[in-house]
């Protein structure tokens, strides 16, 4: 069974499902105080699921707009748009992420942005890809040349808005893109060096961390424990950079 190309295909026509909704937008619905959805949201994932029904009925799937469904081992994680602020504001900085897991071990996982046309996907063992070419995290090791990509919403956690002055003052670039799925996938092409993120659900950064992984990435949580599906915030960067990030990371929360 090739489950990356099933992968590849939920996220390349979820995603064509939120290139065709952009701009179009008519109903936002507030899911929480810091969390939107659009009718393109609950479109996205319906085509995802329909695709992953007919191949695969006896998986289970547990996407962000409509819960959890089935109780099987394989189970399919589904954001279909993750950014979604960016895509009700008109920023084209937003993608669509599938990740499959077996018993919470994620065995492969898509990314796909629209806009670029871009896809980013990786399986376990099989190396992490860009379109059709392989991809590879940066090698750097000092922070004062780095870019920080994240995503924190500072609202959710009062503690690490206190501690973000003194992480972002140590590196080079800090950049909050608005979508998890994008900052990992360009941390592992290497186009920035560093990704944290707290305040996530494993829909949110399954294939991400795969990706981010099979080219070549550390991931943690913030007490350097690997990355889990009970993981609340990660930390991802090339394992030369890491132990410094996570130094920096524990130190900032600790004077706080």
């Amino acid at each position: 069974m090739n489950y990356i190309k099933t992968a590849i295909r939920c996220a390349q026509e979820g995603g064509g499902v939120a290139l065709d909704g952009f701009g179009r937008a008519k109903k936002i619905r507030r899911k929480s105080p810091n969390q939107l959805a659009t009718e393109f949201d609950v479109l996205a994932e319906k085509k995802i699921r329909e695709i992953i029904k007919k191949e695969y009925p006896e998986h289970s799937v547990f996407g962000e707009e409509l819960g959890k469904e089935g109780r099987g081992e394989y189970v399919w994680l589904i954001d279909p748009i993750d950014g979604t602020h960016n895509f009700i504001h008109g920023i084209p900085l937003f993608a669509t992420s599938v990740a499959l897991a077996k018993n919470r071990v994620v065995l492969c996982g898509a990314i796909h942005a629209p806009f670029s046309g871009e896809t980013f996907w990786a399986g376990n063992g099989k190396g992490a890809w860009l379109n059709g070419s392989r991809i590879w995290c940066s090698n750097k090791d000092n922070p004062d040349e780095c870019m920080l990509l994240h995503g924190t919403n500072f609202r959710l956690s009062p503690k690490m808005a206190k501690a973000f002055p003194y992480i972002a003052k140590r590196f080079r670039h800090v950049r909050m893109l608005g979508s998890a799925a994008l900052y990992l996938a360009y941390v592992a092409a290497g186009r920035a060096d560093i990704a944290l993120d707290f305040g996530i659900r494993p829909y949110d950064i399954a294939a991400g961390c795969l990706i981010a992984q099979e080219a070549g990435c550390r991931i943690t949580d913030f007490r350097g424990e690997e990355w889990s599906y009970n993981s609340s915030g990660i930390i991802c960067s090339n394992k030369n950079l890491y132990p410094k990030m996570l130094k920096i990371v524990q130190e900032s929360l600790c004077r706080q």
